[in-house]
């Protein structure tokens, strides 16, 4: 099966938003690919359907599935799944030729679909750990971001394949301002209110830093305590179309995560994005990115993390800049897409 003038029926565990994902980049590469995409949201009070700025992409809105659907026997939870299934091909005015679920929380029994459609579970976040081997089990094909979520998906289906986090390559024609006084810009850009986000390293890198500004991108600024330090800036969330210009401005871009990030989730989506623009990136350490120690600044405790800090901060060789954007190069959702289309047609 070609992934292409498809009707697809699109499942996240994450609303559409200003905030772009996997699932939203998926999303709007198979809708670029010509495929009709209906990307349904977390469930909500209405059922509704809605435009977005991309063609082929819509939004569906939906109440969900009776409380408690999981405990009920197969027979009786399977009549409210296809209900809601049913009610939202109604929605859309169609009838969905693949379902292609991020959640395992929902529709998490794909077998009692019509058998007629492709149904792929792709988890790319370690706590996506609901009715998995339901889940797993009803569905055509699994795809996994890294080895843990792979192994734990072939336990119950043995057509599971890792499948990593891509990116989306826009190019920055200029740079954008960045707040501050300093010539030196450091960038953190995501969901500020985010529990994994680790504040005491943060400070101590603005305290011992200060002739470096340090931007921080995101939504939901009231999370942030640090607030009153004078080299710290909040900025406004921007389209994901606009952070390469951004990037561009700024002179390394940072993760600062807690130990508690790994038990939640695989590897930061944004770490490809960073790659993109060639700048130095100061990191905690993730699994994925071991071998490349090169083109990294990877750490697991806070005093390596400023001494990587201050070699970034310095870094001059034009060579890395290149290897980092051909890494990302490597590793797009166009090429992603084309990897799960090789794997459903060997299947078919």
């Amino acid at each position: 099966m070609e992934l292409k003038n498809k009707t697809i029926l699109f499942v996240s565990p994450e609303p559409w938003s200003h905030l772009f994902v996997s699932k939203h980049h998926y999303a709007i590469h198979l809708a670029s690919r010509n495929n009709l995409v209906f990307f349904l949201n977390p469930p909500s009070s209405e059922w509704c359907i809605a435009d977005t700025a991309y063609k082929h992409l819509k939004v569906l809105n939906y109440s969900g599935f009776w409380k408690g659907l999981y405990r009920l026997p197969k027979w009786l939870r399977a009549i409210n799944l296809k209900q809601v299934y049913n009610k939202l091909e109604e929605l859309s005015g169609g009838e969905f030729e693949v379902i292609w679920t991020f959640d395992n929380s929902v529709f998490f029994d794909l077998d009692v679909l019509p058998a007629s459609i492709l149904k792929i579970s792709h988890i790319v976040d370690l706590n996506q750990n609901f009715q998995t081997e339901i889940s797993a089990a009803s569905a055509n094909v699994c795809f996994g971001v890294n080895d843990a979520i792979v192994n734990r998906l072939k336990k119950y289906n043995s057509n599971s394949y890792l499948i990593p986090h891509g990116v989306t390559i826009h190019q920055a024609k200029k740079s954008s301002a960045l707040p501050g006084k300093n010539k030196k810009k450091a960038l953190y850009f995501g969901n500020l209110a985010m529990p994994h986000l680790n504040w005491n390293l943060m400070r101590m890198a603005i305290e011992r830093f200060q002739q470096v500004d340090f931007i921080l991108l995101g939504s939901n600024h009231q999370a942030v305590p640090l607030r009153k330090c004078q080299n710290l800036f909040l900025h406004d969330p921007v389209p994901a179309s606009h952070l390469p210009s951004y990037m561009k401005a700024a002179d390394l871009l940072y993760l600062f995560y807690t130990d508690t990030y790994h038990s939640s989730y695989a590897t930061p989506h944004k770490m490809l994005e960073y790659l993109s623009s060639g700048k130095p990136i100061v990191s905690n350490c993730f699994a994925n990115y071991t071998d490349k120690s090169d083109l990294i600044y990877q750490s697991d405790n806070h005093e390596k993390w400023m001494t990587n800090f201050e070699m970034a901060l310095n870094e001059v060789d034009d060579i890395i800049v290149k290897e980092r954007i051909a890494l990302a190069l490597d590793n797009t959702y166009e090429k992603r897409l084309d990897r799960i289309e090789n794997i459903v047609n060997q299947r078919a």
